[in-house]
């Protein structure tokens, strides 16, 4: 899970380059603040995919990693509207 996780800062990194020099760096801090807790979606699913990967194979733990991930979303988006 490690290799997964290394990739993080990078992605993360990357996107916000590219939005700061096409947008603008104030575009760029609004969109960081959502970006970062949206982020730990990442995580959840390679989380999700330690486990369910050796039991069910890639195909059904792809599957159900994915739903998971979208489910985590689904409620980070209701909670985020709550505090945000």
């Amino acid at each position: 899970m490690t290799g997964v996780l290394a990739t993080f800062p990078a992605a993360l990194t990357s996107t916000m380059v590219i939005i700061s020099l096409s947008q603008g760096t104030l575009f760029a801090q609004a969109t960081g603040k959502i970006l970062l807790l949206s982020s730990t979606n990442i995580i959840v699913y390679a989380a999700m995919v330690s486990i369910f990967f050796p039991p069910l194979g890639p195909w059904l733990g792809t599957l159900i990693s994915f739903a998971g991930a979208f489910g985590f979303i689904l409620v980070l988006g209701k909670i985020s509207i709550r505090f945000c």
